[in-house]
């Protein structure tokens, strides 16, 4: 366990009679995760309206107006890919050339994050709103002009955040949980919590040791 942490129960029950959940729910603060050579660090991230402060994009690009949303970039060999998300308003993931003078639309899913793969780019797509809650998981590799994508896995919630493993499997926060990503395409379930996509995870961590961290907000899990 961290030091300074205590422990405390899973906030299980209806929301509305679970005073914790509650509070957590309608924080905008929220615990951010991540590993770095002092180990395992946690900060208090304040709100996710920062996020895109200092994005880089292709010198050119022109944002369209079906581009809606939180937007996230990933070098694609010489090329980029840019995805967007604005929740139950839409989103969807663009492959632009080096100089942003051409784009291709590849799909119109919600983006979630990239993790780069050796040459490859892995894209997590996904909605968690009101009763609707999947995801998946798609390969891109160029194509020398352009690009394009595969679906590999379904995930049966949203992932809002993933990290490349030693073992080339992918460790993903979803939004009631985790499961990893195994490079031969099969989804492993590690952890599951039907109360969690109300504190909405944002980040994910792993340690030699094999502990799992996710930041969401008011909790980390552990």
């Amino acid at each position: 366990m961290p030091t300074g942490w205590i422990a405390t129960a899973e906030p299980n029950g209806p929301f509305e009679e679970h005073s914790k959940l509650r509070q957590a729910n309608y924080s905008r603060h929220e615990w951010r995760v991540r590993v770095s050579s002092g180990g395992l660090e946690i900060t208090d991230d304040g709100s996710r309206d920062h996020e895109e402060a200092g994005l880089v994009f292709p010198p050119h690009f022109h944002r369209t107006k079906d581009m809606i949303g939180r937007a996230m970039t990933a070098r694609a060999g010489g090329d980029w890919l840019i995805g967007f998300d604005a929740g139950e308003f839409g989103g969807g993931l663009w492959w632009t050339s080096h100089d942003g003078k051409r784009t291709k639309p590849l799909t119109r899913e919600n983006v979630q994050a990239f993790v780069l793969r050796g040459k490859d780019v892995l894209v997590f797509t996904g909605l968690a709103h009101m009763g609707y809650n999947r995801g998946a998981a798609y390969l891109f590799r160029s194509t020398g002009d352009d690009g394009e994508i595969t679906r590999i896995a379904d995930l049966d919630s949203a992932p809002f955040a993933a990290l490349l493993e030693n073992n080339d499997s992918v460790l993903i926060a979803v939004s009631n949980g985790a499961v990893t990503l195994r490079p031969d395409g099969s989804v492993v379930r590690l952890y599951k919590q039907h109360e969690m996509p109300i504190l909405y995870p944002n980040s994910v961590a792993g340690e030699e040791s094999d502990a799992i961290y996710i930041g969401m907000r008011f909790y980390v899990l552990s």
